[in-house]
């Protein structure tokens, strides 16, 4: 990857002349800088966009299951699951002040950017290992009913695992101890630690927009589903966008499980809870969505 440096372009895969190596000693903390930097990001992804999302989509599912009879066990889960996710999101909003002072104040990627960051994909791994089986569950139990079926969000359990590969490449980046100490000269020693920072710098770099692309491709979806799902096959109106948005939705959830007294489980095409063309138009949006984040995760991955 290349780092500017005034109105210098370097790349510590090319040759460096001796010039490039007096630069790289006079600005040796901007390696440190950018590694940091692109794990502030990555962190912040997280907090910000992608835990909220799944908030959104375990208070829809559990607020639902809460209205379905003969699933008991798979319901309490759900709550479960919501409240983890509840919890962590208000934790992460509080590390996210800690993360913002980082980066207006001179600080140590091992002391104290990596620790913040090692304990955060700790934290969101586990909630994510909590949602894949719930996930699991309610997939099992939901596909033995026709019209429980309409109400799966489509590619969440497979973007919930990917999530979790993500998150173990991350760990073993953050695991990777870097030697930040100051040098007066540009080695093969030194040189070898600074293309580790270098590969950890770009790995991160990798997973912090793998999160953004996820989180902007299911919000849509995820807006879609609100809009037709809750808006016009439950409450029977049309939910402006807008009110469908990131944590907002919320709101229309709801409003929607207060409108239903239950939701019986049904085995044969009963339309009765949510309309046939209804149902058809939200999966034929989400999975045009789903085709274009992945074409778009190629092309990142590339």
């Amino acid at each position: 990857m290349p780092y500017t440096i005034g109105d210098k372009c370097l790349t510590l895969t090319s040759f460096l002349t001796v010039a490039d190596r007096e630069i790289i000693v006079q600005n040796q903390r901007i390696f440190q800088f950018c590694l940091a930097k692109a794990v502030l990001v990555y962190v912040s992804e997280l907090s910000t966009k992608v835990v909220p999302l799944y908030t959104d989509m375990l208070v829809i599912y559990a607020s639902l299951l809460d209205k379905v009879t003969g699933f008991d066990d798979v319901t309490l889960v759900a709550a479960k699951t919501k409240n983890t996710f509840v919890q962590l999101e208000l934790a992460l909003k509080d590390m996210e002040g800690r993360t913002e002072k980082l980066k207006q104040l001179p600080f140590s990627y091992n002391e104290a950017v990596r620790p913040l960051a090692s304990q955060v994909t700790r934290l969101v791994t586990l909630a994510f290992k909590e949602a894949v089986d719930l996930l699991e569950a309610i997939e099992f139990f939901f596909k033995a009913f026709d019209n429980l079926t309409k109400l799966i969000m489509p590619m969440f359990l497979e973007q919930t695992r990917d999530f979790l590969v993500s998150f173990e490449r991350t760990r073993r980046y953050l695991e990777m101890e870097i030697d930040f100490r100051g040098f007066m000269e540009v080695d093969e020693d030194t040189l070898g630690k600074l293309k580790k920072a270098e590969r950890v710098t770009s790995g991160i770099e990798q997973e912090a927009k793998f999160a953004q692309a996820a989180f902007t491709t299911f919000n849509v979806s995820m807006s879609h589903y609100t809009k037709q799902l809750l808006g016009l096959a439950i409450l029977h109106r049309d939910i402006p966008l807008e009110q469908c948005g990131l944590g907002i939705r919320r709101t229309v959830c709801y409003e929607a499980t207060r409108s239903i007294r239950g939701i019986p489980l049904v085995t044969e095409k009963d339309e009765r809870q949510v309309s046939r063309i209804v149902y058809y138009a939200v999966v034929m949006v989400m999975v045009m969505v789903m085709v274009v984040f992945y074409r778009f995760l190629k092309i990142v991955r590339d």
